[in-house]
């Protein structure tokens, strides 16, 4: 809806008294950014039930900003991938076992669950020291541990966009015979599975392609502009004005994206567009899981 209007009114449109939306990609820029002056928009947040004292919104001391930040970034370090290896080639070892056993067995098992209680268990090695055996993913071959149960009620966004993406099966189809050889990579045992996993051009594309075509949060989080108002993609927009811009203007940008709205993951291959994949927003405040 935001983009018809954009479409028929301009690059800024007021979508209430005091709340400005902006679909130049440049805006985007201007506003996540570390020297932006403004402030996450208090109001929207307070709908949210987000206390103030939370590293969601705190705010005002970027120095105390910084001290929350900093231990939750390091989570998603390189370094804790490494550190984290072993327990993650587990993990893949017990998925595999349980797979050959309802091989053995004859038995049709559900990969689709079976995926989803694998990402359960390594999450859950990943963030906690112990889990109880009753929360444990991957415990029999049904993979109907209750997490991977609860997650696939709630959220199955595979399903989801095959249904409603037909554009991503048809751009795999299409992938040049180049491309798809590089997936047979050799790997030389479990030490180098993250140092060869970062380095396949096809599957950092998929991945990186994957989210610019469904952009993270589809609206832009709001920002308060703060005392003496700010330049946005060269407009001057005064203090106490609420203004936002959504990540998929600059995922759309057919200038950075020729055809925007297909499926190309080997597109990543010769050109480096990251400074332009924003579905973890920029500045400051952005998602530490974008490492």
């Amino acid at each position: 809806m935001a983009g018809d209007l954009h479409k028929r009114y301009g690059p800024v449109i007021r979508i209430s008294p005091n709340e400005l939306d902006f679909c130049d990609p440049a805006a985007f820029f201007d506003i996540y950014n570390t020297t932006f002056n403004g402030i996450k928009d208090p109001d929207f947040y307070n709908h949210l039930r987000v206390e103030s004292d939370t590293m969601l919104i705190v705010d005002g001391d970027p120095a105390d900003h910084k001290a929350r930040f900093r231990p939750v970034a390091t989570l998603f370090s390189a370094r804790q991938y490494e550190t984290h290896e072993a327990s993650i080639v587990a993990n893949l070892e017990q998925f595999s076992n349980l797979g050959s056993l309802s091989a053995e067995r004859r038995r049709v098992c559900s990969l689709a669950a079976g995926y989803r209680s694998l990402t359960v268990g390594i999450m859950y090695d990943f963030i906690f020291t112990d889990v109880p055996d009753r929360f444990r993913a991957l415990r029999g071959p049904d993979f109907d541990d209750p997490l991977t149960v609860a997650s696939a009620v709630s959220l199955n966004w595979t399903s989801w966009l095959i249904r409603n993406c037909p554009m991503f099966s048809a751009g795999v189809m299409k992938l040049s015979p180049a491309m798809v050889s590089l997936v047979t990579s050799s790997f030389e045992g479990p030490n180098r599975m993250f140092e060869v996993l970062r380095s396949l051009p096809l599957l950092r594309g998929t991945v990186q392609e994957g989210i610019c075509l469904t952009h993270g949060v589809a609206t832009g989080p709001s920002r308060e502009v703060g005392k003496g108002g700010a330049r946005v993609a060269g407009y001057d927009v005064p203090a106490k004005a609420v203004i936002a811009a959504p990540s998929y203007f600059v995922h759309l940008d057919s200038e950075v994206f020729p055809n925007p709205e297909k499926f190309e993951p080997d597109r990543w291959a010769d050109d480096d567009r990251s400074n332009s994949l924003v579905a973890f927003s920029r500045g400051r405040r952005m998602c530490p899981a974008e490492q």
